[in-house]
């Protein structure tokens, strides 16, 4: 699996275009294109040692940014998580509810099995009527993109947009989109199962299809990307807990 195919999968998990990415990233529509066609490659920003199962994905229950804590890791042996609201500057961090609980390998395994016991989801073709309504969205969407470019006029067009992602968000979700998650959800965990993945594809993996990992002591709660919510949603809520007391 090639870095283009995880940056498109993970877009396309987000119901993203490459303009969405682009717009939201600062770069150039045609750089993504060319990363994603593997056309030129990403720029390197470090040996890949720092990243670990979770990185980019946990935040604490009180807050705060939860990482790896390097500190710990060296006096211990052991990897622990930290989380960036605990410290004297921050008195909410005083009552971090993962300070110190668990080692990262616990959280990990939690956030691994919620991964691989995504069930088998199938897609149905969506009809004619909402079919017509998603062009119709997209028409409105290149209107008022049009008309920001000519106004300048930020909040409008914040809010303009607002209402059209509302709107396609309540609609079924598009069929080249889910398939395209539930086959990435199918190969994560057939290459997972047998052991085939380094920690950074595997950290693709989870960043693809889990919008964030919270944590409360021994428990996450884990929320999945909108595109996958909305696949699940005919068989269970939107995030889980995973972890006992």
């Amino acid at each position: 699996m090639t870095v283009g195919e995880l940056v498109r999968r993970a877009r396309e998990a987000r119901g993203w275009t490459q303009t969405d990415l682009a717009r939201e990233t600062g770069l150039r529509q045609t750089y993504i294109s060319q990363v994603e066609g593997g056309e030129i490659a990403l720029p390197r920003t470090g040996n890949g040692a720092n990243v670990n199962l979770l990185t980019g994905l946990m935040r604490c229950a009180c807050g705060g940014t939860v990482v790896y804590s390097s500190v710990r890791q060296r006096a211990t042996g052991e990897r622990y998580l930290e989380c960036r609201n605990f410290s004297k500057a921050r008195p909410r961090g005083r009552d971090c509810p993962i300070r110190g609980k668990r080692t990262a390998p616990y959280y990990e395994e939690l956030v691994a099995a919620e991964f691989l016991a995504l069930p088998e989801l199938i897609e149905e073709p969506e009809d004619s009527t909402v079919a017509e309504a998603r062009v119709r969205i997209a028409e409105r969407r290149r209107i008022i993109e049009d008309l920001y470019i000519e106004s300048r006029d930020r909040a409008t067009y914040d809010t303009r947009r607002a209402a059209l992602d509302a709107e396609e968000a309540a609609l079924p979700v598009p069929m080249p989109l889910g398939a395209a998650l539930i086959a990435a959800i199918a190969q994560g965990q057939a290459l997972w199962r047998a052991g085939e993945l380094t920690t950074r594809e595997a950290n693709s993996i989870l960043r693809s299809v889990f919008s964030r990992v919270i944590i409360s002591g021994p428990s996450v709660e884990i929320v999945p990307v909108p595109l996958l919510a909305r696949l699940l949603a005919s068989r269970r809520g939107g995030a889980r807990v995973a972890g006992t007391g």
